[in-house]
């Protein structure tokens, strides 16, 4: 057994395809506009310019002569993203996809994701969500670690708060009690798995055979078994659950997952988070319409 925490990486992003940005810009007459961008879009900010152009392309307003509706055009790109935001017109963000690797999380968490599939049966809120705000049903997906293929036989284990030594709702030696006899469970099933897995080597089991025997270890496993999962969201995804996750109400380990997601979110894409402020409680906050 090991004692682990939760961890979000950011691994993989939208990036923007030149040749074609400047074809289309130079077919409309504007070569000018994509160059100037390109020079100024910082190192993996596509997103933020993919996201503008989603914007612009909304309203011709790259530029007065698009447009003969319009008397100014916003031509600085974080002043356009900015009001984007401002008046929750999130649909443009639904194109900027990023993917994740949560490591060290729990089947609480893997089972709060299920809530943010937007569109699953699972998810009647989301259903709402869906209709309220036209939000795509494929806005969030996922590869999990599979326990029907990966023997539990050394168990990462991540301690819920309420049990940690730091704990202060009860005497220090209750708590003890608590993670003695939850050490016990772990151990029990480490030692099953591994005198399970050894028979099934001894015997020169079969593929199959080894998956289907496996996979029903998994009855014994306890919740707090982490686990690794590739996660993909757009940008309108992950603002709703960054801000969702990180209130007060959440689960601690979901909360410290999606407050890295929107810190490293922030960090490469800083126009499209910097309306939130994070509270003392370490929760996302923003006065802007929901996206």
């Amino acid at each position: 057994m090991r004692i682990v925490e939760p961890k979000a990486y950011l691994i993989g992003y939208q990036a923007a395809y030149w040749p074609g940005i400047h074809q289309f810009f130079s077919d409309r007459g504007l070569p000018q506009w994509s160059k100037k961008r390109e020079s100024e879009t910082a190192p993996y900010a596509d997103g933020q310019l993919l996201g503008e152009i989603a914007g612009r392309i909304s309203y011709q307003s790259f530029d007065l002569s698009m447009n003969t509706n319009l008397s100014r055009v916003r031509e600085e790109q974080n002043e356009h993203l900015y009001n984007l935001v401002k008046q929750g017109h999130g649909s443009t963000f639904a194109h900027l996809n990023y993917n994740f690797i949560l490591s060290n999380v729990t089947r609480v968490t893997t089972e709060e994701l299920e809530r943010h599939k937007v569109g699953t049966r699972l998810n009647p809120q989301g259903e709402e969500f869906l209709a309220e705000y036209d939000v795509d049903t494929d806005e969030t997906n996922r590869s999990q670690e599979s326990l029907r293929f990966v023997r539990l036989d050394d168990i990462e284990w991540q301690t819920p708060d309420s049990f940690k030594p730091t704990a202060d709702w009860t005497d220090p030696s209750f708590i003890a009690h608590v993670r003695h006899e939850q050490e016990y469970i772990i151990q029990h099933q480490e030692k099953l798995a591994k005198l399970v897995g050894q028979r099934l080597d001894e015997e020169g089991a079969s593929f199959h055979v080894k998956k289907m025997v496996t996979s029903d270890l998994r009855y014994s496993a306890p919740m707090g078994t982490c686990t690794d999962l590739m996660w993909s969201v757009n940008i309108r995804a992950a603002r709703h659950i960054v801000e969702s996750r990180t209130a007060i109400g959440a689960a601690s380990e979901i909360r410290k997952v999606f407050g890295e997601v929107g810190d490293q979110l922030r960090d490469i894409v800083p126009d499209l988070f910097n309306d939130y402020v994070v509270n003392d409680h370490g929760e996302w906050v923003t006065k802007s319409k929901k996206v």
